[in-house]
């Protein structure tokens, strides 16, 4: 089935629902952006129940992508299905670096390859930095590095790590700590890649939006530049930034979007110059781009009973490409940033949405189309408007309406 386009929206409309602005952005601020490989995570092209690994990945190739994000829950079942396949067990664990885990994670990057697909990371490992308990903390740092020969067979040099989620006595807040744990995690896949005379093994961190303490892009980077080792750099994820960052009904601490939203669009791009001027490009490793359903603030608080239970399942059902009908957030502006420090990897969708369960097999091969639509649109100095931004023309406007 051919993909099919974003729906383009009259210049004069928007489907979004925030507050009405217009900010001027000129042809300076935006032109010329790079062409950075595109990529899109796995997950977001269906789900491991309906939809085989293979067939995301050749739906991905088709569409146009040359980067893919393995995600960890497609990783597992692909290699549970394979193994089966085989009249053999289950694994013990998908990060187990036996001799038949090891031959299907070196098929799939070889099917990757040929497809002229690069796996841009393994992805995500979680609540890993910061435990107290000596022990508990060795564990930890080992489920990370159980990754590297998988790295190794499937073709790529990335873990993507999450900023831990937990709360409880058993991890520090002191980020002196983190950062001494980000470190070692660093040393350890340089010790491997010395080991094996391989390519760098990197290790890269993102400031997850409900994570407990790195749940911005300035603490997540305050963590990696204390790290201070050349394989530790940053995630930038355009979600994640912008549901703390620009007015929101949804953030508590953000301003309220009703009454300050020129103000919050002004912070917004003060926060990004200030990443434009602090963060070297050669240190954010990845940048996830993803749009977000508006939504009434009723129907936010129904999602859980606390901040980041709301955040979480808002994240996990609702993400749009950018520029997608329905969509709010500025991510131009985070684009724009990260070009500016030089940022030159893969710009890389990650869209979580509950359409995703549909078990039809087109599903697949629709995401992919209107994906790369969407990165296209975006960092092709954007003539067109989609989603109530129009970018790319002298004095183009970013325009979004009607909460």
């Amino acid at each position: 089935m051919a993909p099919s386009p974003l729906p383009l929206l009259p210049l004069t409309t928007s489907t979004s629902r925030n507050s009405g602005i217009t900010a001027s952005m000129s042809t300076s601020e935006i032109n010329n952006f790079p062409a950075n490989p595109l990529g899109i995570a796995t997950l977001s092209l269906g789900h491991r129940a309906s939809h085989t690994l293979p067939t995301r990945l050749c739906a991905a190739a088709s569409a146009g992508f040359t980067n893919v994000e393995l995600f960890d829950d497609d990783w597992s079942t692909h290699l549970t299905l394979t193994l089966q396949s085989q009249h053999l067990p289950p694994p013990a664990s998908p990060w187990d670096a036996t001799p038949e885990n090891l031959r299907v994670a070196r098929n799939l990057g070889l099917l990757a390859r040929s497809l002229g697909l690069t796996i841009a990371c393994s992805q995500p490992a979680r609540d890993v930095e910061g435990i107290v308990d000596p022990s508990d903390r060795a564990a930890a740092l080992q489920r990370v590095a159980a990754r590297f020969p998988f790295l190794r067979a499937m073709g790529t040099d990335t873990v993507f790590l999450c900023a831990s989620t937990r709360d409880d006595e058993g991890v520090s807040h002191d980020q002196g700590v983190v950062a001494r744990d980000l470190a070692e995690l660093g040393d350890m896949a340089a010790a491997f890649a010395r080991a094996d005379g391989g390519p760098t093994i990197r290790i890269a961190y993102e400031g997850l939006s409900w994570a407990t303490q790195n749940n911005t892009w300035q603490r997540a980077w305050d963590v990696v530049s204390r790290a201070n080792r050349p394989n530790v750099g940053l995630v930038i994820d355009t979600f994640h930034v912008l549901v703390q960052e620009f007015a929101s009904p949804l953030n508590p601490i953000a301003p309220n979007p009703l009454t300050s939203t020129k103000d919050a669009l002004a912070g917004l791009r003060a926060s990004m110059s200030s990443l434009s001027a602090s963060v070297p490009g050669s240190k954010i490793f990845l940048v996830q781009l993803a749009d977000a359903a508006a939504i009434e603030p009723a129907e936010f608080l129904a999602l859980g009973s606390t901040h980041s239970e709301r955040l979480r399942a808002y994240a996990r059902t609702r993400r749009l490409y950018p520029g997608e009908s329905g969509g709010w957030m500025p991510t131009d502006v985070v684009v724009e940033a990260v070009q500016r420090a030089g940022y030159r990897g893969p710009w890389s969708l990650e869209v979580f949405h509950s359409r995703l369960e549909d078990p039809r097999m087109e599903l697949p091969w629709r995401e992919a189309g209107k994906g790369y639509d969407s990165l296209k649109w975006l960092t092709e100095a954007g003539k067109q408007k989609r989603g109530g931004i129009r970018v790319g023309d002298e004095g183009a406007v970013l325009q979004i309406s009607n909460l």
